[in-house]
């Protein structure tokens, strides 16, 4: 019985397959993997399918750089930098170029995180050409004192970092012979000309204004003696420099330092018109030409204002701005940084239902 047993077994092992035979499983992470791949094989192999148009491009980004004053203005920045302007295309023009290059992958991630920094990597691929770049941003997330900033705040940052790290790839990716142009053109709009200088240099000192700039720091910024003799070329300066700090490669207090008091003489009409225009004023008993320092309520009030007053996106990010410059020098405690993030958040649903509501009110519509 036992033999018969034996020989069966012995019979039943020798029948079974080879396992090199069996079918393999595939695990979930090769299946992704492999998915993944497929994807993007679909992607290029459409890219060569469908070349893009160098010309084509170089119109479709135009078109939208000059859309209206403020996507024009919001395509350069400039950092004053040793006594020299170096200026270039912002993370906005990134945007546009990336869209109007086509056949491309662009992406911005954060992908470390120590305590004391975020470090965002951005991702541009180039699939017709088979050209790929990666680049990566780091921000501080503490204050002077070392304390971490709140969680919106780290947040707001994280952004900002992912946005400058995007646009660093992609401009190397898209050739600057061929993006050039697009800024030159969206400069021009954005600065003006003869004819549209007056409104925007009154423009520029109420838009410094709301974020407390006086006119004397501006005329310093910019090297000259008032308000009427700021140019066109002062206001590309200007509006650079607005670009820079919404984008987070600033900040108001970086690019306006504190002027000293000059002796009383009498003033222009430009500077008298930008005084009206800027709300800023010494505190109470305070010296003239001194601005104490402001306690965390007068902080915290001061930008509640300023978001509850903002009528545009831009706006809004120049608010933001303020916001984290504000905590990352320890004049916010968490709990006011928590209030004007929801603030900021129902500001910015009220900005965007004003927007659809007058789309809705337009002909046609």
């Amino acid at each position: 019985m036992i033999d018969t047993l034996q020989r069966s077994n012995g019979n039943a092992l020798a029948e079974m397959p080879d396992a090199m035979d069996l079918p393999q499983v595939q695990s979930r992470g090769s299946f992704i993997e492999s998915q993944a791949r497929g994807e993007v094989d679909v992607q290029i192999a459409t890219a060569k399918r469908f070349p893009r148009s160098v010309k084509r491009f170089v119109a479709k980004a135009t078109e939208l750089a000059t859309l209206d004053e403020e996507t024009a203005q919001s395509c350069f920045y400039s950092l004053p930098r040793d006594g020299k302007n170096i200026e270039g295309p912002s993370a906005r023009l990134a945007e546009i170029v990336a869209a109007s290059w086509g056949n491309i992958r662009a992406q911005a991630n954060i992908i470390d995180e120590d305590g004391g920094f975020i470090t965002a990597q951005g991702i541009c691929w180039d699939l017709e050409n088979n050209v790929a770049v990666s680049t990566e941003v780091r921000r501080r997330i503490t204050q002077k004192n070392g304390r971490r900033f709140s969680d919106d705040m780290i947040g707001v940052t994280a952004n900002a970092a992912c946005s400058i790290a995007l646009r660093n790839a992609v401009f190397k990716v898209v050739p600057m012979a061929l993006v050039r142009p697009v800024y030159r053109k969206a400069r021009e709009v954005a600065i003006g000309n003869a004819d549209t200088l007056n409104d925007r240099r009154q423009k520029m000192i109420a838009y410094f204004g709301k974020m407390g700039v006086r006119p004397e720091q501006i005329c310093a910024k910019v090297d000259k003696a008032g308000i009427e003799d700021i140019g066109l070329e002062e206001i590309g300066v200007l509006i650079g420099i607005s670009t820079a700090i919404k984008e987070g490669d600033t900040t108001i207090d970086e690019q306006f330092p504190a002027v000293a008091a000059k002796p009383a003489e009498k003033k222009s009409k430009g500077d008298e018109l930008a005084d009206s225009l800027t709300a800023a004023q010494p505190a109470n008993g305070a010296k003239p030409g001194k601005v104490p320092e402001p306690t965390p309520e007068e902080m915290f009030d001061y930008l509640s204002k300023c978001i509850k007053h903002t009528a545009s996106e831009a706006e809004l990010s120049a608010a933001i701005n303020d916001v984290s410059k504000a905590a990352a020098r320890g004049e916010l405690s968490p709990d006011q940084q928590e209030s004007l993030a929801q603030a900021i958040d129902a500001q910015r649903a009220s900005i965007h239902a004003e927007v659809e509501q007058q789309t809705r009110k337009k002909p046609g519509k």
